[in-house]
C-alpha cells in the first residue's frame, strides 16, 4: 500500500458544492495524489504524466494529451467551487491560476490556486484520506463524489460501529453536485446519481454503501446512507496465515509438552475447528 497514490483533503473540500467532468475530476484526484500533505513546502504546480495518467485509470493513451489539453482549456481553467469557512462565510475559489504545455515532453504542468492551499497542505484534523486505486474504476463523477462523502463520514464515525450511517439533505446535495439546474425530479436524481453511484461503488471500490429516501410527506426529503468496509480477499489470506501459525504453535507446544494419554483426536479437533473457522471467513467475504 506504501506505493499507491492516496489522496488528502480538507472536509471543507469534499463537502463543497462544484460541477467538474469525469476527465476534469480525474485531474484534480491526480494532482492532489501528488501532493504530500506533511512536507513544509505546497507544491503549487504538478505534471500529469500522460503514461502514468493512463495506466492509472486504465484509459487508452491515443490522443489523451490533447484530450487533456482540449479539457483543461475549455473548460477546467473556469472552473470554481464553493464552500463554507469556518466564519460560516461562503468562499468561492478557482481551481487553477497557470496552465504550462509540453507537448514534445509528453505532459501538461498545472498550478493550483496557492489560496486552496490549507484545504490540501499541513492538515492537522477535519481532513479525509483515502487511496486513488480505490476511485480509478468509477465511470460517473457522481459516483466519485459519493464515494468522497461516505468514506469522510465513515472516516469520523468508524471508531462506533462497523457499519456508519448518516444523513443528507436532497436540496444539500443537489448544491453539492451542482445538480440544480440538471435533474428536475428526484426520480432522475435516484437513477441517474444514487443507483449508479451504489452500483459501481460497491463493485469497483474498497466500501459497500446502500441508502434509503426519507420523504415528508410525500415529498422525498433526505436520505440516509449506510457504509461499511468489505473484507477482502487480503483480509482473508491475512486470516489464514494467522490461523495456520496458531495451528503450527499448538502443535509444537502439544508435541513438546505431551500428556501421559493424549490421543490422535485433539488434533483432529484443531484442525476441523480452523476449517471451519476459514469457512466462515470464506462466507464472510463480500
Amino acid at each position: 500500500m506504501q506505493n499507491l497514490l492516496k489522496v488528502t483533503k480538507h472536509n471543507a473540500l469534499i463537502a463543497s458544492s462544484y460541477r467538474l467532468s469525469l476527465m476534469e475530476i480525474r485531474i484534480v484526484l491526480y494532482g492532489i495524489s501528488l501532493i504530500n500533505p506533511n512536507t513544509k513546502e505546497f507544491p503549487i504546480s504538478y505534471k500529469i504524466n500522460i503514461n502514468k495518467f493512463a495506466r492509472i485509470f486504465q484509459i487508452k493513451e491515443d490522443r489523451l494529451f490533447s484530450e487533456l489539453k482540449d479539457v483543461v482549456v475549455k473548460k477546467f481553467w473556469e472552473r470554481d467551487f464553493s464552500y463554507i469557512d469556518e466564519k460560516g462565510k461562503v468562499i468561492m475559489r478557482r481551481w487553477l491560476t497557470d496552465i504550462i504545455y509540453h507537448d514534445g515532453e509528453g505532459h501538461l504542468e498545472i498550478f493550483y490556486n496557492y489560496n486552496i492551499k490549507k484545504m490540501l497542505h499541513n492538515l492537522q484534523e477535519h481532513f479525509t484520506s483515502y487511496y486513488l486505486d480505490r476511485v480509478k474504476g468509477l465511470k460517473s463523477v457522481y459516483s466519485i463524489r459519493v464515494y468522497e462523502l461516505c468514506i469522510m463520514e465513515y472516516s469520523k464515525l468508524k471508531l462506533y460501529s462497523n457499519i456508519v450511517k448518516f444523513r443528507i439533505k436532497i436540496s444539500y446535495l443537489r448544491d453539492l453536485l451542482g445538480l440544480e439546474n440538471k435533474y428536475k425530479y428526484f426520480r432522475d436524481i435516484r437513477l441517474f446519481v444514487l443507483e449508479r453511484a451504489k452500483k459501481e461503488i460497491n463493485k469497483q471500490s474498497d466500501i459497500k454503501i446502500d441508502y434509503k429516501v426519507e420523504k415528508l410527506g410525500r415529498t422525498p426529503y433526505e436520505i440516509e446512507f449506510s457504509v461499511k468496509i468489505k473484507k477482502t480477499e487480503e483480509d482473508f489470506k491475512k486470516a489464514e496465515i494467522a490461523l495456520k501459525n496458531k495451528d503450527a504453535k499448538e502443535k509444537d507446544r502439544r508435541a513438546n509438552h505431551k500428556p501421559m494419554h493424549s490421543t490422535s483426536s485433539n488434533t483432529t479437533t484443531l484442525g476441523g475447528s480452523m476449517g471451519s473457522i476459514l469457512e466462515n471467513l470464506k462466507r464472510g467475504l463480500d
